[in-house]
């Protein structure tokens, strides 16, 4: 093999190379260009200031390659050695010679906090890892050229180290394919080390003139400006006020403090949602633990037809209804709803009254909820009804819809259950996703009525509660009996209950008429038969008219009263129930009896004390009683002469005068 065909194969950026030279005489140079010209093989360099030109050997077609191979005595692949920098850089990456580099890009930190990116640190430690090994190579080259007392070509070195640093495809990195630029980046790295490869990166002063403070300071209020002026018109604005300065330093000026300007600039629920740090909370374990209401106009459309002024029919197909929704939520339960047009107090009292319903059917008792968590609509109304039934009433802070999980319930319900009906009005009216305003008005006919409406919220109501009721069960029967808490039903009463007419406790109770029923309630305490001249209001709920509260006009008397059983005339129709209702009511009457001859005989007895202690001459003088002229003192005194007249001792005219004792037993 010659020292020419040695010379003819080339690595150049990776690639194995032949010299167009002795490819052209071996072709014959037309067939050589015809081959470049129509792409049959690829060119990798130009030849041109001392170099030769390159053509790729794996460009080549079979036939070429053999007939190259036949010519050589040799596959070209396999003759190109590793260059002497691959071998240092091999040595050195098994010494883990490298390594203070890569810990060195790895952490750097810019000023906006980011670290640099995996990939971008990988590039970047190959590129000192290949600026050292060719410091090494230089310095081993040096001291072969010294020995030969040869002075070594630096810039020449340079020249064939670009090359083959641009074709190191497996040590990706960031450095110049020029000579004259690899040698300036080589210098600097020599002098400074690794950082030369990070400037820029690291949120270092530029070369460019500091702004002053002040004209800074003014850009910024600009962007936290509440307008939201956009970069543009912060620099037009700028510059007006004498600023100079253009769109792209008003950028990035705004993304350098955009944190600490979104307050400003977006205003603070914005702040709180978007920039402050949330709480991330867990559900209870347990039902009742918390209960969380709130109001959705429900995005679903009806009809509504009505005659206008001129009596012609009128039909509206864009009605909604509001859907008021307390929700347990250990699992978003909804243990209490109610539907109306607005959202009021109204409309949120009887959601809970039908939460505290739906709780006694479902636990089988009355029980209430430690905590309920509201907005601030009618606040100030409600709140004395939230006590009433929790323990703690926690109102959710305004615009922080993320603290209320009824929020994410009701995109729940739009998502699962709402999305598949015909009157489907979308999330809200400007929601990407809606149905459009064609097919809406195709279908309008088809939507219903208020009452239809109602319908499908109902069903929505109890298709969620079939689903979700096993697990309240069972969560309530294996959670911990302390954390059972009872309703105060007096409390209840009197904040949701309706109010009857006014009237006065009989011996049969007191009646309250409604919807021409008739309904009888009476009380088994002793102390309300004391004010019977009081004019009582009773509170009920309709859904529970075993009990009431009996209120006085002035509110300052509180009786529970419970309905009349009424018992059969009939022994023969008697029941078990009935045996013992008419028990309870001999119960009371005997003890209200004994009450009667207790006070009875207590006042006896004080009047008893009474007389004796203040030392009365005569039952004439206890009772005060008159002669038929209404004379009193005259008698008395007539009584005194006739016991003197006749002698008679002071202690037989003591015995001979009843006992008050015995005057008592008269009356």
């Amino acid at each position: 093999m010659s020292y020419m065909q040695v010379c003819t194969v080339e690595k150049y950026k990776g690639y194995v190379g032949i010299q167009g030279a002795w490819l052209s005489e071996l072709l014959g140079v037309a067939t050589y260009k015809n081959s470049l010209n129509r792409g049959h093989i690829r060119s990798l360099r130009r030849g041109g200031n001392g170099r030769s030109a390159l053509v790729d050997w794996v460009s080549m077609g079979t036939k070429l390659k053999s007939r190259v191979m036949e010519e050589l005595g040799y596959d070209p692949a396999s003759a190109v050695r590793e260059s002497l920098l691959h071998s240092i850089l091999r040595e050195r990456e098994s010494l883990l010679a490298d390594k203070s580099s890569h810990e060195y890009y790895s952490k750097i930190q810019g000023k906006d906090g980011h670290f640099l990116k995996p990939e971008k640190v990988e590039e970047l430690w190959n590129s000192a890892r290949i600026l050292e090994a060719v410091r090494e190579l230089l310095d081993r080259k040096r001291r072969s050229a010294e020995l030969g007392n040869v002075r070594l070509n630096v810039k020449r070195e340079f020249e064939s180290l670009a090359d083959e640093i641009a074709g190191m495809k497996d040590y990706p990195h960031c450095l110049p394919s020029s000579a004259d630029a690899l040698r300036k980046k080589y210098n600097a790295f020599t002098l400074h080390g690794c950082e030369t490869l990070v400037h820029g990166l690291t949120g270092k002063a530029s070369n460019r003139q500091a702004r002053p403070s002040g004209e800074k300071a003014v850009v910024e209020a600009l962007v936290a400006s509440g307008a939201k002026l956009n970069d543009a018109q912060v620099a037009k604005v700028a510059n007006a006020m004498g600023i100079d300065i253009g769109r792209r330093r008003v950028q990035e000026i705004r993304k350098e403090n955009e944190t600490m300007l979104t307050a400003s600039r977006e205003g603070s629920r914005t702040w709180r949602n978007s920039v402050s740090m949330q709480v991330d909370r867990s559900r209870p374990d347990m039902p009742l633990k918390m209960w969380s209401l709130d109001g959705w106009t429900a995005e679903l459309f009806y009809r509504e037809t009505k005659l206008d002024r001129q009596g012609h029919i009128q039909t509206a197909y864009w009605k909604r209804l509001v859907l008021e929704v307390v929700t347990d939520v250990m699992n978003d339960y909804p243990i209490g709803y109610a539907i109306g047009e607005t959202e009021d107090a109204m409309l949120i009292t009887s959601a809970l009254q039908n939460a505290v319903h739906h709780t006694r059917e479902v636990l089988g008792g009355y029980y209430a909820p430690w905590q309920i968590q509201s907005d601030h609509y009618a606040l100030k109304a409600m709140t004395p009804k939230y006590a009433a039934l929790a323990k703690y009433v926690t109102p959710a802070a305004v615009g922080n819809a993320k603290s209320k999980p009824v929020e994410r319930y009701f995109a729940y319900l739009e998502n699962e259950y709402v999305w598949a009906l015909t009157n489907n009005a979308g999330h809200n009216i400007t929601a990407r996703n809606r149905a459009n305003d064609e097919y809406l008005n195709e279908h309008k006919y088809y939507f219903p009525d208020r009452e239809g409406l109602e319908m499908q919220i109902y069903k929505i109501i109890e298709i969620e509660r079939s689903r979700k009721i096993a697990d309240f069960r069972r969560a309530w029967q294996n959670g911990e009996a302390s954390m059972r808490r009872d309703l105060n039903l007096e409390d209840y009463l009197l904040e949701f209950g309706e109010t009857g007419r006014g009237n006065m406790l009989t011996p049969n109770g007191l009646k309250l008429i409604r919807s021409g029923v008739e309904y009888k309630f009476d009380c088994f305490d002793v102390q309300m038969r004391e004010h019977r001249a009081e004019r009582w209001t009773l509170r009920y709920d309709l859904n529970d008219m075993n009990q009431a509260l009996a209120t006085s006009e002035d509110g300052t008397l509180r009786y529970m009263v419970s309905a009349k059983k009424r018992v059969p005339m009939a022994l023969v129709d008697y029941r078990e129930e009935d045996w013992r209702a008419l028990q309870e009511y001999r119960d009371f009457n005997r003890m209200l009896d004994s009450s009667r001859d207790t006070h009875v005989r207590n006042v006896r007895q004080e009047a008893e004390e009474y007389v004796t202690r203040e030392r009365l001459e005569s039952p004439l003088s206890a009772l005060l009683l008159t002669d038929s002229k209404g004379q009193h003192k005259t008698v008395k005194r007539a009584v005194q002469r006739e016991l003197v007249a006749a002698d008679t001792d002071y202690e037989e005219v003591e015995a001979a005068i009843p006992q008050p004792s015995d005057i008592w037993n008269r009356i």
